[in-house]
């Protein structure tokens, strides 16, 4: 009999290449694999998202123990983390989004009642899919799901963020990875503070993007030649791009930029101004390796842009694709002071860290990441190179699939 994967996704599979690399993965291990849409048929207005909560009351309860069992652990991760410097407010208007977390499960409830066999394997993506696929399988969560969170989602950078929604997420999220049969992170960070939280569920370091070291490069950068910057990824606020344009507006005649970003993703207005300056190339779409490998035999020292701002835990914790990719491509990474990437890149050699000076005047950038190179070449040297193609088959990771019970 030919085993049944479910992939439950809040969020369209064609943007995204995590879920579409965890699918060929799955199906080449002999799974047929089929996606529903958590949101598909969700309760759309308040009232109907209201009776969905009603009906979903005994979950609700379950809910509220799990929170109540792990409020201490959420408390310590507070204080050890400084969430309180984000100033978040007590509350927000999170109805509509509090009432979503309810219908999913309300829909993941009806799923299984019309269903004439369970799936072996069901792979849920963010917390809302989790949340409906923790239904769905009822008591089989334990031995058939597997809760892909992605980054910390309690702690994301959101519009209406709040202690109160803080505490929703955590409660829902502690019901679905408590019940899980593994869980999935995206960076070593999250994984450990996850596991502090969440004990004692199995949680799995996966990164969006795989790089090999197959040995050790002899050439190290040279601090002299003209500096080129790249960028992989959304155009967003929050990745540090307004820093990066600001830098480029400064150095015009010394630094050049380019960015590779996926053509589904259009410039957030208040970065528009940036792909404007005659010193920043912008390339659209997912096939950018010819072009990032023909760019990179010009006369440059090539660096990548991995800044990002310190706007929640989320992000503070982060192992971006870009830099996964960068480290791939041998290209010496930027990151910021006091994000995650600098223990990393402290270690590894592969980069230069900012400091919140010189992230704060990114008019002198060009100049002082010339002083950096000049005094650190002979420490900094490009990562092995790793094919483009392995990078989203998450090679040497042993996809766990469930026994047959």
């Amino acid at each position: 009999m030919v085993r049944h994967a479910l992939i439950v996704v809040d969020e369209p599979v064609e943007t995204d290449r995590r879920v579409r690399a965890m699918i060929r993965d799955i199906e080449e291990r002999g799974y047929s694999a089929s996606i529903v849409d958590a949101r598909d048929r969700m309760p759309a207005n308040l009232a109907a998202k209201s009776i969905a909560a009603f009906r979903t009351w005994r979950d609700s309860i379950v809910i509220y123990f799990e929170m109540l069992k792990r409020i201490g652990r959420l408390r310590k991760l507070w204080r050890s983390e400084r969430i309180g410097e984000y100033r978040y407010p007590w509350f927000t208007h999170y109805t509509h989004e509090a009432m979503s977390m309810l219908g999913a499960i309300y829909r993941g409830h009806l799923m299984r009642q019309s269903m004439a066999r369970q799936p072996d394997l069901v792979v849920a993506n963010d917390l809302l899919a989790g949340a409906y696929a923790r239904a769905l399988l009822g008591a089989r969560a334990a031995e058939r799901l597997y809760y892909d969170a992605h980054e910390f989602s309690p702690f994301r950078n959101r519009e209406n963020n709040s202690t109160a929604r803080i505490v929703v997420d955590f409660a829902v999220e502690a019901w679905v990875a408590s019940r899980s049969w593994r869980m999935g992170c995206v960076s070593q960070g999250i994984c450990a503070r996850s596991a502090d939280l969440y004990a004692p569920v199995k949680i799995d370091y996966v990164p969006n993007a795989y790089y090999e070291e197959s040995h050790k490069p002899d050439e190290k950068i040279d601090p002299e030649k003209p500096l080129h910057i790249v960028y992989f990824g959304a155009p967003s606020l929050g990745r540090g791009l307004q820093i990066l344009g600001e830098a480029a507006a400064g150095a015009r005649n010394h630094l050049r930029v380019t960015m590779f970003v996926p053509d589904f993703l259009p410039f957030h207005p208040a970065l528009e101004w940036v792909r404007s300056l005659e010193n920043v190339t912008v390339h659209f779409g997912y096939d950018y390796e010819d072009k990032l490998l023909e760019l990179m035999k010009t006369d440059a020292t090539f660096l990548s842009w991995c800044v990002i701002e310190d706007l929640c835990l989320s992000y503070r914790m982060a192992e971006p694709s870009k830099f996964h990719q960068s480290r791939m491509f041998g290209i010496p990474v930027l990151c910021a002071e006091g994000q995650q990437l600098e223990d990393i890149v402290r270690a590894d050699g592969n980069g230069i860290v900012l400091s919140r000076a010189e992230l704060a005047a990114p008019a002198t950038m060009g100049a002082k990441l010339r002083e950096h190179l000049r005094a650190h070449a002979h420490e900094i040297g490009p990562a092995t190179v790793r094919s483009w193609e392995n990078s989203l088959r998450f090679p040497g990771w042993n996809w766990p699939i469930p026994s047959d019970k």
